[in-house]
């Protein structure tokens, strides 16, 4: 997950949004959301973990639902099937390996012992749970916001050397997060008693909005230089796939744009936003001119 190793994911995901684009590119339109946003994380997914194309729907649905459900007895249920899915392959890799990612954590060690099985299954679990949704999510603000403001979408797709710098402004005008913790022990904040075991829940809009931190913290602006975010976390509990999510939607965009550099929101698009630990939009109608996109 360090930078020097998520260089060598841009060709994978290169090559899955193309695959994508090809695909919905002729039709003149698509639910962003649906055809291409859930579905690129999954395929890398697989593909890093060296997991059946078949299987994606199904880990799909269950990582949705751990998320997205409305009561705890369908989060755990869902939960429960990653686990079991996973942990066959856990087994079977420790038995087997191979050069993914599964098979790699088999080989860590951690003070000079052999991490767990249980450790690597819970490890793989997160990384399913957690790389699917925020970069999906993550993509459908983005995307939104290009659909809409034609002068970002046209620096977007031709200013390709400082993707990196607008996207860490996206990336702070859209917090789609928020940080979830457990309280270690008693003590007051600012006035306020917080008890051992009390649970805390902290949108990253509270930093993003902070206008003590950005000046005009609602506008997006795209020559604004970002230091810091909080979307994904800081710290010690800074989100482990934060770099390769970044490099998701660096790639991601280089390649959409390439092919198809003006799209609109169609006029009958109705955008459903969703609350909750990972905002997201559940549909965005697109659309643009197939005659017009450029061909690669």
């Amino acid at each position: 997950f360090t930078p020097n190793v998520v260089k060598g994911l841009r060709e994978p995901i290169e090559r899955i949004a193309t695959d994508l684009i090809n695909q919905i590119e002729p039709k003149g339109k698509c639910d962003f959301v649906a055809e291409f946003g859930y579905r690129l994380p999954i395929v890398l997914f697989l593909d890093m973990m060296d997991l059946p194309l078949s299987d994606g729907e199904y880990l799909l649905e269950q990582a949705h639902r751990t998320i997205r459900s409305t009561t705890d007895h369908e989060k755990h249920a869902a939960l429960a099937a990653i686990f079991a899915y996973l942990a066959q392959v856990v087994a079977k890799r420790r038995a087997d390996p191979g050069d993914d990612i599964i098979s790699q954590l088999h080989k860590t060690q951690i003070n000079g012992e052999q991490i767990s099985e249980k450790a690597v299954h819970s490890i793989s679990v997160n990384l399913l749970i957690g790389g699917l949704d925020t970069v999906a999510s993550l993509l459908g603000f983005i995307m939104l916001r290009l659909a809409q403001d034609n002068q970002a979408r046209h620096r977007f797709a031709n200013e390709p050397e400082r993707m990196d710098n607008f996207l860490m402004e996206m990336i702070r005008r859209f917090p789609i997060t928020a940080l979830a913790r457990v309280v270690a022990q008693d003590f007051s904040y600012h006035g306020i008693e917080l008890k051992k075991e009390d649970r805390v829940f902290l949108p990253t809009a509270i930093h993003a909005f902070d206008d003590r931190k950005f000046e005009r913290p609602m506008d997006l602006d795209l020559d604004r230089t970002i230091a810091t975010t909080m979307t994904f976390g800081r710290g010690a509990h800074q989100c482990l796939g934060s770099y390769i999510a970044r490099t998701e939607l660096a790639v991601t965009l280089r390649t959409w744009l390439a092919h198809i550099p003006d799209f609109q929101l169609a006029p009958d698009a109705e955008i459903r936003i969703e609350s909750g630990p990972i905002n997201a939009i559940k549909s965005l109608p697109l659309e643009w001119s197939p005659a017009q996109t450029a061909k690669v």
